[in-house]
């Protein structure tokens, strides 16, 4: 599958923008949609302070209220706490970390974070539940210029309203990238959706078919590496930086 015009360009300067946003947090990518960021953060912040900030979380939930997902799929949950545990990412383990959370994805309709704040709420007693609230942030990368949709808005979806304005960030990018990464890039995993949770195993196939996209994720890994000055220097604009990005431009930058 090829990429689409300037795509290292593009992604670099998503990848910035997710950074910016995202502040003094750990980075939570959520899903497939944006390993290709994944992939080039990881590269580009591997010698720095910030190497253990940036996650993955293999899970596919677009909807699903965990109430049924119990009911239909015996030790699903369970299982997923497991997991999410592992990566310190129950509420526990995030009330515990020394900086709030970022959720990262592609945001069409909302449905996909709406869907594991329910699954955060289902795990949360209520005595934790505003403090976990507080300690959220959701990075939202959305259509840009799309001919046919409107981008999304905080105000589009219910659950938004639970957190306050500075909480929600979205990341306007090109819409034909927003497809590609979304719909047409290769993928290096199978969907981890929930009926292979009770597996309690991330292990899809393992086939020819990945060899692709396993290449891309290695090409953009060393293309952060590359990059690290050119990252610092999208970085640094269009807003003056914090203090913990200022830091941070400084590693790049050495």
């Amino acid at each position: 599958m090829a990429t689409p015009p300037e795509f290292q360009e593009k992604l670099l300067r998503t990848a910035a923008s997710v950074l910016r946003l995202a502040g003094d947090s750990e980075l939570v990518f959520v899903g497939r949609s944006l390993e290709n960021v994944f992939d080039f953060l990881s590269g580009a912040l591997a010698e720095t302070s910030w190497r253990d900030r940036v996650h993955l979380v293999q899970l596919s939930l677009r909807s699903g209220s965990p109430g049924r997902i119990r009911r239909t799929i015996p030790g699903a949950l369970e299982n997923l706490w497991l997991y999410f545990d592992h990566l310190s990412l129950t509420p526990p383990r995030i009330l515990d970390r020394p900086r709030r959370v970022a959720f990262v994805d592609l945001v069409f309709n909302g449905g996909t974070f709406e869907s594991l704040l329910k699954v955060l709420r289902s795990w949360t007693g209520p005595e934790d539940w505003a403090q976990l609230v507080r300690r959220l942030l959701w990075v939202c990368v959305v259509e840009r210029d799309h001919p046919d949709y409107s981008s999304w808005e905080p105000g589009f979806s219910e659950w938004t309203e639970l957190f306050f304005r500075e909480q929600i960030r979205r990341v306007p990018i090109d819409w034909k990238l927003w497809r590609y990464l979304g719909e047409e890039q290769e993928k290096t995993t199978d969907a981890y959706t929930p009926p292979r949770w009770p597996e309690g195993s991330l292990e899809g196939r393992r086939d020819e078919s990945r060899l692709p996209a396993a290449r891309m994720a290695r090409a953009l890994f060393r293309l952060g590496c590359w990059w690290r000055r050119r990252l610092a220097a999208e970085l640094e604009g269009p807003t003056i930086p914090g203090p913990s990005l200022r830091a941070l431009i400084g590693e790049l930058r050495a």
